[in-house]
């Protein structure tokens, strides 16, 4: 039920929203103008159970609900966005993801 929503660090200037189901979209808004930045579908399959900024809000990162809880890495400052990874991170459910850089 829902999905997953997410604002950035840098001080709401872009929003994330997952869908739930069999392909879901999510999509990367510009919270001042409503205008969608980019959208993927394919890489996180059943539903989108989390997102995540990283603190500059130049990468997003989201798990999914497919049975090998899955893990994808976009780039969102490059036009119309791009993945940059994937990855099955096991039986687990992912509750929450975040990007860390150090």
């Amino acid at each position: 039920n829902g999905g997953a929503i997410v604002f950035d660090a840098q001080g709401y200037l872009l929003v994330a929203t997952g869908e739930i189901g069999a392909k879901p979209l999510l999509y990367v808004w510009d919270t001042n103008t409503m205008q969608e930045i980019c959208c993927f579908r394919g890489q996180l399959t059943k539903g989108i159970s989390s997102l995540s900024f990283s603190p500059s809000g130049d990468k997003l990162v989201g798990s999914s609900i497919d049975d090998d809880h899955t893990i994808a890495v976009y780039d969102v400052k490059v036009h119309k966005g791009s993945l940059l990874a994937t990855c099955p991170t096991g039986k687990n459910m992912i509750i929450q993801v975040s990007i860390i850089f150090r």
